[in-house]
């Protein structure tokens, strides 16, 4: 579920088109929460894991159980979640993968890069369609935010820093982009590939406050076929002499 890597795991081979206005992208999102100043208490992530898995709502006000003066590192890897829903008029399955990235299990990767990469909380998900037509409102990604953002208010001295990933056409991930008060509203939002910026739909990199239409991934393929075949139906244009000396086209 996390590899080849976090952002593109192997699960995620039959995830959907979404619709937004006149683009369209794989219907696939991605955050990273980055600890700022300090690294995630002992027990946070199993926590998270068990609010997860036992509700389908965060409680705000319940209890946290975790020690954060304990010095134990927690090892638990990361959790898959998994929801069925009718949305549009179809029938979704949306998945959520939460996972901790681990720098050390990169090449060359540094002491001081691994204890980073240890606190930075990783939310790979995607949405699949098994009717014909169909919509998402991202309700499950939207839960393994707020419970993550939830817990995080609760917890004295712990600061989170939201990073959304793009990953374009050709599968080029983009670098992370700082989501903000101020530029989590915006229509559009600019990321850096290695070719350069580009600007991109908000609603394909955050969840969406309304629904969005989606598309089985054969359903795009074939039409933007067919519409290819269409515009380029006409391969050679001929002209020839007659012996009027006119142009007979």
């Amino acid at each position: 579920y996390v590899t080849p890597d976090w952002w593109r795991p192997s699960k995620a081979a039959a995830v959907a088109v979404v619709h937004v206005q006149n683009e369209t992208h794989r219907a696939e999102m991605r955050i990273m929460y980055k600890v700022l100043g300090g690294r995630l208490p002992f027990g946070f992530f199993s926590e998270l894991q068990v609010r997860l898995a036992q509700s389908e709502c965060l409680d705000q006000g319940e209890e946290l159980h975790f020690a954060p003066e304990a010095t134990a590192v927690d090892r638990v890897s990361g959790s898959v979640l998994s929801e069925a829903y009718i949305c549009g008029e179809g029938v979704v399955r949306e998945w959520a993968i939460l996972s901790q990235e681990h720098a050390g299990e990169a090449e060359h990767a540094g002491e001081a890069e691994t204890d980073e990469a240890s606190n930075n909380l990783c939310i790979m998900g995607w949405t699949e369609l098994s009717s014909l037509q169909g919509a998402t409102d991202w309700r499950l990604f939207r839960r393994v935010l707020q419970a993550i953002e939830g817990m995080a208010q609760q917890t004295l001295g712990l600061s989170l820093r939201k990073m959304a990933f793009y990953v374009d056409a050709s599968g080029s991930l983009a670098k992370p982009l700082e989501i903000t008060r101020q530029n989590e509203a915006r229509q559009i939002l600019t990321f850096a590939l290695e070719r350069g910026k580009t600007d991109v739909c908000r609603d394909f990199v955050l969840p969406s406050l309304t629904e969005t239409r989606l598309s089985r991934p054969e359903q795009f393929s074939h039409k933007s076929a067919s519409s290819l075949r269409q515009r380029h139906g006409v391969d050679v244009f001929v002209a020839k002499n007659i012996d009027d000396h006119q142009i007979d086209v």
